[in-house]
């Protein structure tokens, strides 16, 4: 149970856990990641746990330089899986998105798809019953999650990341984005035609053929006509 955050009630946004979502790395190989954001009030609980383990991990990391290390990771947005709400932008508004706006966000990913945990807290089991509970989990529902935050250290440098363990649904919340649209407006009725009717083929100047008693040819022997 070390190092896992439980986040309760907050609100789902950008949900892949039916489908993970595809992507190429730096060396133009395939990357898949089950994932979503948590979005919550910036004094949410779990929040706090979070930045309290955010700050535990890269002391334990870093020793002496954590305070430097931390305060690169706070400034490189791309860098850390948490973020203002202001900060996540719309690539087609170029503005925040609504729903973010005065809120908090927690981003967790993994190759691996979370547990899909049911309304009477038991792990959902087979693949039919774990897709069934992940389609439940729309973009604006409510939530209560399990993540793990990770000290990322490697050649594209350090950062602070987070695995999903565990979601469960938790509630019905305003559906984020477009939702379902209806463009039955700009539709009239289509009169359908009559099928057209297909030529008759002409019928073929052949009567039946009667087959005809085969007659030996002059000059051939009796016997390969099965005489003597």
């Amino acid at each position: 149970m070390e190092n896992l955050i439980f986040l309760q009630d907050v609100t789902m946004s950008f949900p892949h856990w039916v489908e993970p979502q595809t992507s190429k790395t730096d060396d133009g190989k395939d990357r898949v990641s089950y994932n979503g954001d948590f979005i919550m009030l910036p004094n949410h609980p779990g929040f706090l746990k979070f930045m309290e383990m955010f700050h535990k991990l890269f002391q334990e990391k870093f020793k002496e330089h954590a305070a430097s290390a931390i305060n690169m990771v706070t400034n490189d947005r791309k860098s850390r899986c948490f973020g203002q709400g202001a900060e996540k932008i719309s690539k087609k508004t170029f503005a925040p998105y609504p729903d973010y706006v005065g809120n908090v966000f927690i981003t967790a990913g993994n190759k691996n798809r979370p547990q899909m945990i049911m309304e009477n807290g038991k792990p959902a089991e087979g693949d039919l019953q774990i897709l069934h509970y992940a389609r439940k989990l729309y973009a604006g529902c409510k939530v209560n999650a399990v993540v793990k935050p990770w000290v990322q250290e490697n050649n594209k440098g350090i950062g602070i990341r987070c695995d999903p363990i565990a979601v469960q649904f938790a509630g019905v919340g305003t559906p984020i984005g477009e939702g379902h649209v209806d463009a039955s407006g700009m539709f009239g009725a289509v009169t359908v035609a009559a099928p057209v009717a297909q030529p008759q083929m002409p019928q073929l100047p052949f009567g039946a053929i009667q087959p005809q008693p085969m007659s030996q040819p002059s000059g051939i022997p009796n016997f390969l006509f099965g005489g003597k």
